[in-house]
């Protein structure tokens, strides 16, 4: 019985890595500007830190200059940034000196298809992509689902935690 279900299983292997970016009609954001925590005990949406979309470029590098920070660019029909956001939502509880912020590419289509931070230019062609970020540097990107164990490594080799 448990063979029938293998090309299943290997056919989600293929789809789960990541999703690439759709054209997706762009949203207003009328959220008032609110002071992110670097305390946080969770990870905070973008949308939830700006108060429009033009500002969101500075926002973010400002957020990222200072500290240890991970950044998740994802967008809510894509099914492995579903399984990644409860896994960051847990890491941001467990690891309070780092920021960690969620960038929905739908909301913020410019920020995703270009974006100067440390001399080096982002560009999201597939999602979810996690940035990590050390004092305004980039120390690595990655895309697709990372399972906890994985990230948790990832975090304490990249960032130091």
């Amino acid at each position: 019985m448990g063979h029938k279900l293998l090309p299943l299983y290997l056919l989600s292997l293929l789809l789960l890595p990541s999703c690439w970016q759709e054209e997706q009609p762009e949203e207003q954001s009328t959220k008032q500007q609110k002071e992110p925590s670097r305390s946080m005990s969770k990870s905070i949406h973008l949308e939830d830190i700006v108060s429009n979309k033009e500002e969101a470029p500075d926002v973010l590098r400002n957020e990222i200059a200072q500290g240890k920070t991970v950044v998740d660019f994802y967008a809510q029909w894509c099914g492995p940034c579903k399984l990644m956001s409860p896994v960051i939502d847990e890491l941001a509880n467990e690891y309070k000196d780092i920021s960690f912020i969620k960038i929905d590419i739908d909301k913020f289509t410019d920020l995703a298809n270009g974006f100067d931070v440390d001399n080096q230019r982002i560009v999201i062609s597939g999602i979810p992509t996690i940035y990590f970020f050390k004092d305004g540097k980039i120390v690595e990107k990655v895309g697709g689902y990372i399972r906890k164990e994985v990230f948790k490594k990832m975090i304490i080799s990249k960032l130091g935690s």
